[in-house]
């Protein structure tokens, strides 16, 4: 809707002077303003007054005698949008908005009787700067906007953006995305008649306040003013402007669409209302029923934090259910109507949840970095590019928190990494097809046409290899029910360090269609094949490969497989993060990936056929933590903590393990990190790039995914996200009825009264994000500060 915004009023009374006539209050309230889908409100008005309305706004209602001089002072743009056309609005708009003056409507809209406990003022100075200065004191909340008036605007407009965007060659996935180009004479019309509706809701909202006053005077029996009942502000969550904003370091004139959004502004920002200008902006932010709201103020880190372009570059590569897939093709294909699970980390649990992608977007920025990851900080070859302000995950005093990339270089800190997934499904791939697909990707080949089918397998029969060569010989049999034969003995060559070198090999044939075409179809789906695998399956496919193309590196105690396609590369690394293996991977002459498997070797070293080795027990961990990022006050800790703190060391899970016990207080959230699928790694700023396009993705839930460096490490980042609902209406109402949680909210002390129970059902704190997880999400990004959370007392629900 238009124009829909938050309201909030002060009083100077406490919850002691209410709570004793709470329910006449909310029946006289409820009866005052008018609630519920189509209800119509008592100031009548002729077509002159409502033509009014729409270009002044709530300065008519206050010389109309629907409010005082002083409340124009704390709404935002003073109660007036400028530049409202009436003459842009439908006869059918108008006729629905003219008789909606006061009412509150229906959906989430509400008007809410909260109390303001001391232990819940976080900011008394400002608090007492805005108004709120006893502790227990009641104010009164209000959420509503443009009612039918503003949906009947936009769907007027939607049906002439419809018409008219094939000329402009806009083409869109979802008809309710329907536009036109701002400056056209379609966009200017439509900018114009949005005005006439939010300026209708800005007065819709005064009219309320007005009867908000009066309802009180009838049931305490003082006037208003006595009383105290102030304007605090108004502020829009749903409306576009022309705002001057800083978009990767440069001033734009750009066009700012708030879509459940509020302005952030700090102190001395040109744009806050005389009111606040030494304050911030007030932003109000609604809770559920049941869960109370904030009143916070904005920060001059807020536009700058929240207009940056926080993105990765078109090639980077996020792991899905379709597989390692680039970004830029996610969007492409999401937008073509093709749906993606990701792996998303559950920051509460610390385990992988597989979560849908909601949206993408897409944008240009010249604020891109390319970085580098590593255990050390030493090799720039494992590189990702995205935006400076892009939030990582991280670890701070051993929480999970979110910090823009900058700045985690800035501090020298690491960053969180992925080794161990799960797959939603499981296959019923075999043994035998893991390890033969396996052996064919590092040493053989196929080859399939609508004439044509070939697969071979190549080996030198000497007598370590005859175990491996008979094992693939029997998958084969096993799989396809024809045998490999063998063919003819080929010899091939080339020089090392000006030495000729020549070797011979045989090579084991198979001319079956449906052999062949089976292998080009899980050559061609490789990554969404792996990760579908039984863990046994799984281990068999690396032991295929190592076997092909492996060797157990005596000197450095680790294993090798050596690959040249990037496409094979990728469904290894996520085989072994399946396996709770992160691998090293380095480049050889720039044509072959070196995949080093340093951790559970055993495991695999069980299925293999040629390469065999017992690897003793390392002294030293894989799985590893920047330890000043453990404990917040690390002087505090002793060895072996305070000297790997003081030199920013990693330490091994191993050693924490060993030495957490001595901290009481750290220990369960620290053992519960290095239990996690989760470990840390260096980052490293290589260099500033070019002006380009960038992506990103919303997640659904957890809001966090993993992306791919060059070299395949799965780094964890956030994703951009808003919307405070956790599920839909028809979902929620399913869950619980209206009369039960009407029960419930009496007995905790807060009386409701709504139009209908499925309304009620439909907006209990189950259908939300809990308020106090968002709030801190917002204040820890630095684009908002707490002063007060309102509790509930009585609620009329729309």
């Amino acid at each position: 809707m238009i124009n829909c915004g938050m309201r909030l009023i002060k009083t100077d009374l406490t919850i002691k002077d209410v709570q004793p006539r709470v329910k006449e209050l909310v029946d006289t309230l409820f009866k005052n303003v008018p609630a519920g889908v189509g209800c119509k409100g008592f100031v009548k008005l002729n077509n002159s007054q409502f033509d009014d309305i729409m270009t002044s706004g709530v300065k008519w209602c206050v010389e109309n005698g629907y409010g005082w001089k002083e409340d124009l002072e704390k709404i935002e743009d003073y109660g007036c949008l400028e530049g409202a056309d009436p003459g842009k609005v439908s006869q059918k708009a108008r006729s629905r908005g003219i008789n909606q003056l006061g009412t509150l409507g229906s959906g989430n809209h509400y008007l809410e009787v909260q109390v303001a406990h001391a232990e819940h003022i976080f900011d008394e100075t400002t608090a007492k700067k805005i108004g709120i200065v006893d502790r227990d004191q009641v104010l009164i909340m209000l959420h509503c906007g443009s009612r039918g008036f503003g949906h009947q605007l936009a769907t007027d407009y939607m049906k002439v953006f419809d018409s008219k965007m094939k000329d402009y060659g806009i083409k869109i996935p979802d008809r309710e995305l329907s536009c036109a180009p701002f400056q056209s004479k379609e966009g200017q019309d439509y900018y114009s008649a949005m005005k006439a509706a939010g300026n209708m809701a800005y007065c819709n909202r005064q009219v309320i306040l007005h009867q908000i006053r009066d309802s009180f005077k009838k049931v305490f029996n003082q006037d208003p003013e006595k009383m105290g009942m102030d304007l605090i502000y108004d502020c829009t969550h749903n409306i576009a402007r022309k705002n001057k904003i800083t978009v990767d370091g440069k001033k734009k004139e750009v066009l700012v669409h708030l879509k459940g959004a509020t302005t952030s502004l700090g102190a001395g920002n040109e744009r806050i209302v005389s009111a606040y200008k030494n304050i911030g902006t007030p932003i109000i932010i609604g809770g559920s029923m049941e869960t109370g709201s904030y009143l916070l103020k904005g920060t001059k880190k807020a536009e700058e934090a929240t207009f940056g372009t926080t993105c990765f570059t078109e090639g980077t590569k996020v792991i899905t259910d379709k597989g390692l897939v680039k970004i830029g093709d996610i969007y492409k294909r999401y937008y073509g109507g093709e749906e993606f699970l990701v792996p998303s980390l559950n920051e509460s649990s610390l385990e992988i949840e597989w979560k849908s992608i909601t949206d993408c977007m897409k944008k240009s920025s010249s604020d891109i970095i390319e970085v580098s990851i590593s255990q050390r900080g030493g090799t720039t070859l494992n590189r990702l590019r995205t935006t400076k302000d892009h939030k990582f995950v991280t670890i701070d005093d051993g929480n999970i928190v979110h910090k823009p990339v900058k700045e985690i270089i800035g501090c020298d800190e690491g960053i969180l990494l992925l080794d161990n997934i799960k797959f939603l499904l499981e296959s019923n791939v075999s043994s035998e097809m893991a390890y033969l697909v396996g052996a064919i990707m590092s040493d053989g080949s196929f080859r399939a046409d609508e004439r044509h089918g070939n697969i071979t397998f190549t080996q030198k029969q000497i007598p370590e290899k005859i175990k491996f060569i008979d094992h693939v010989n029997y998958c084969f049999q096993e799989v396809f029910s024809y045998q490999l034969r063998e063919g003819k003995i080929k010899a091939g060559g080339g020089s090392l360090n000006g030495r000729q070198i020549l070797g011979y090999a045989t090579d084991f044939h198979c001319y079956s269609q449906i052999a062949s075409f089976k292998m080009k179809e899980i050559y061609e789906n490789i990554d969404s094949w792996v990760l579908s695998l039984s863990q046994k399956a799984t281990i068999n496919f690396l032991a295929g490969l190592i076997d092909g193309d492996g060797t157990w590196n005596k000197k450095r105690k680790i294993l090798q497989i050596y690959a040249s396609d990037s496409k094979i590369v990728g469904a290894i690394v996520l085989a072994c993060l399946k396996l709770g293996i992160l691998p090293y991977i380095s480049k050889q002459r720039d044509i072959c990936y070196i995949i080093q498997i340093s951790e559970k070797e055993n495991l695999l070293f069980h299925y293999t056929k040629r390469i065999r080795y017992v690897p003793k027990r390392k002294k030293y961990g894989a799985k590893l933590y920047l330890a000043k990022q453990i404990f917040k006050e690390f002087k505090e800790t002793k060895w072996p903590f305070l000297h790997k703190a003081k030199r920013n060391n990693l330490m091994s899970d191993r050693i924490i393990s060993e030495h957490i016990h001595k901290y009481p207080l750290y220990e369960e959230k620290i053992r519960k990190l290095i239990s996690s699928c989760l470990r840390m790694q260096r980052i490293k700023h290589v260099r500033d790039l070019e002006e380009n396009e960038v992506y990103n993705i919303t997640v659904d839930g957890n809001h966090n995914y993993f992306v791919m460096t060059d070299m395949f490490i799965p780094v964890l980042v956030k994703n951009c996200h808003g919307a405070g609902r956790k599920m839909s209406r028809t979902q929620a109402k399913k869950m619980v009825r209206g009369e039960n949680l009407q029960k419930e909210m009496e007995k905790k002390g807060i009386y409701v009264k709504g139009v209908s129970m499925s309304g009620l059902a439909e907006e209990g704190r189950h259908a939300y994000k809990e308020i106090d997880e968002v709030i801190n999400s917002v204040n820890k990004a630095g684009i908002s500060e707490s002063i007060v959370k309102l509790s509930p007392i009585a609620n009329v629900k729309g």
